[in-house]
């Protein structure tokens, strides 16, 4: 309780809520679709005014925030896209169950345009080997050593640390599809250092091309899908 009621006073209390990130749908997981984080707010039904602000990562972006009623889906308050989330809800009633809920996108630079990028330099070597690529063990230390540089510059882009965990939760998938890429160029250049045979050899190398063409357009998809890298000034 609080008497003196001379000047203003701003009155801030916090609590900590557990929170899974993960994606409910394919499209999500693979990034191609924002992820809906939902949070519950009961304590928006117990003041007169309600202010949230969230802070996302700097690999994410808010493509929305809405303040709705849980039981009626009736909206509150609501933000549009920005790298840091502010939503104001005036005058919720007092049995709503409102809950805050942020659409959440990755921002093209960094892992996003790395993982493409990689992943378009493997997939085109790869395809001209299959198609026009002298493919014999006695020229086989060009293309081995060409495609397990490409290999480490992949595992470069696919090791992050410090992330967070939100981050982590949203390139999962991505990232897999990036490590079914290196796979691929590991498996075309090892039949080709182990001499397998002719036939095994251009086997390999066209299903090695299909497959990382496949996973680059999925790559390209999240990409496109991202959010351009707009930092809003304070």
């Amino acid at each position: 309780m609080i008497d003196d009621v001379d000047r203003r006073r701003v009155l801030k209390y916090a609590y900590d809520s557990f929170y899974s990130p993960s994606g409910n749908t394919l499209r999500q997981k693979l990034g191609w679709e924002p992820l809906v984080v939902s949070l519950a707010i009961p304590s928006a039904a117990r003041a007169a005014s309600f202010h949230a602000e969230v802070v996302l990562p700097e690999e994410l972006r808010s493509v929305g925030a809405y303040v709705v009623d849980r039981a009626t889906g009736e909206l509150f308050g609501e933000d549009g896209e920005a790298d840091r989330v502010a939503v104001h809800a005036p005058d919720v009633p007092a049995a709503a169950q409102p809950e805050l809920l942020i659409g959440v996108a990755a921002e093209r630079a960094g892992f996003p345009s790395a993982a493409l990028g990689t992943g378009m330099v493997v997939s085109l070597l790869l395809a001209i080997g299959a198609i026009a690529g002298d493919l014999r063990a006695d020229v086989a230390g060009p293309p081995v050593s060409v495609l397990f540089a490409a290999s480490a510059f992949l595992a470069g882009a696919i090791a992050r640390t410090g992330e967070h965990r939100v981050v982590q939760a949203m390139f999962v998938v991505p990232r897999l599809l990036l490590l079914l890429i290196a796979v691929a160029a590991l498996a075309a250049a090892a039949v080709l250092a182990f001499e397998l045979g002719a036939d095994t050899v251009c086997a390999t190398w066209i299903a090695s091309a299909v497959l990382s063409v496949v996973a680059t357009a999925a790559l390209a998809r999240f990409w496109q899908a991202c959010r351009p890298n707009v930092r809003t000034s304070d």
